[in-house]
């Protein structure tokens, strides 16, 4: 059994700027705060951007960097029995994605050329009649594979769920980034994720995704193009974003969370019009679709829906279960942890 496994990332080990507010006690004495504000400051954090992992239709196209498939992200849950010393890695994405064409993993490697993950489609995990979303468990090993997982159970996990949805407020204008594929140029000898930045638009809207599922989905005004499916989309908040009743800043916490995964755009229907007059005849039943800049994205519920799928519980446990035989009851601290 391989016991390596990659520590995750934690939301507080992004960084963001940082400046000095004046705050007052409960007696009105005046005190330093620095608060949090302004766009994630990845600079050293920047090993955020591993998380993101590119994928292929098949092992030939991935070892050539061809321009086709989608992407997706690393997440990790802590084992149940030794949170400390071991957390299982799903690799997350597009249910359209990899079971449809693009099974294929590619992740970029310490040393040498990238790290290819031959998969095949039926052996990804998916819920029928659900939102498209699938995940597989990946043995990854730190030591080889240039990677990180974002933590996405316990206190300090990155999975927004609908309690801090009520909790923050969280709603249409928050600011949000996503990190995936821009397949015109990705790297092509090494996977290059690039970021997109936008802002919630919408929190709920049914339209039925490539699963058939037209349960909600979360819209946001960011562009995107083919290859960003299955991006993870992350909202992020600070001192800046919000104001108080005096119109001050408001000091507080930051807050960045995983708003979900990427799925599509809203499509868009344009009549195709003669030269152009002062009144255009339109040419009946003639038209070309394309994107309206609106994009589509699965709520990070969902995803945490897919990786509690029983068969893979069973295999957490049944891997839990095994660690006891290496770790026993003789505690390990965790890897780069308390560096970050």
């Amino acid at each position: 059994m391989v016991v390596a496994s990659i520590i995750p990332i934690r939301p507080l080990d992004i960084e963001f700027e940082r400046r000095a507010v004046t705050a007052y006690s409960s007696c009105g004495s005046p005190y330093t705060r620095w608060i949090t504000l302004g766009m994630p400051q990845l600079g050293q954090y920047q090993f955020l951007l591993d998380i993101v992992f590119f994928l292929y239709p098949d092992e030939e196209s991935a070892k050539q960097g061809k321009k086709a498939g989608g992407t997706g992200f690393f997440v990790s849950i802590p084992s149940s029995t030794y949170p400390n010393q071991f957390h299982h890695t799903y690799a997350v994405t597009n249910w359209h994605v990899a079971v449809q064409g693009s099974p294929v993993i590619r992740v970029n490697g310490r040393t040498g050329p990238p790290v290819i993950f031959p998969f095949e489609p039926h052996e990804w995990t998916f819920l029928p009649n659900h939102h498209d979303i699938a995940a597989i468990p990946v043995t990854l090993n730190p030591s080889i594979h240039k990677v990180e997982a974002i933590n996405f159970d316990g206190a300090n996990s990155f999975c927004l769920t609908n309690d801090d949805i009520q909790a923050r407020q969280i709603s249409a204008a928050e600011d949000v980034f996503m990190l995936g594929r821009f397949i015109d140029y990705d790297g092509y000898e090494a996977n290059v994720p690039s970021m997109r930045f936008g802002n919630i638009s919408m929190m709920e809207a049914h339209v039925e995704q490539p699963t058939g599922f037209k349960g909600a989905s979360l819209v946001v005004d960011m562009h995107s193009r083919t290859g960003f499916s299955g991006s993870p989309v992350f909202v992020y908040r600070t001192a800046g974003s919000i104001f108080s009743e005096a119109h001050t800043l408001a000091a507080g916490g930051h807050l960045l969370k995983l708003l979900g995964i990427l799925w599509g755009q809203f499509p868009e229907s344009w009549d195709i019009k003669d030269k152009p007059q002062k009144q255009s005849a339109v040419l009946d039943g003639k038209s070309v679709q394309g994107w309206s800049g609106m994009s589509l994205v699965c709520p990070a519920e969902a995803i945490k829906a897919v990786l509690n799928e029983p068969k893979l519980q069973a295999s957490r446990a049944a891997i839990d279960k095994e660690l006891h035989t290496i770790f026993g009851g003789t505690p390990i601290p965790m890897r780069g942890q308390e560096t970050r």
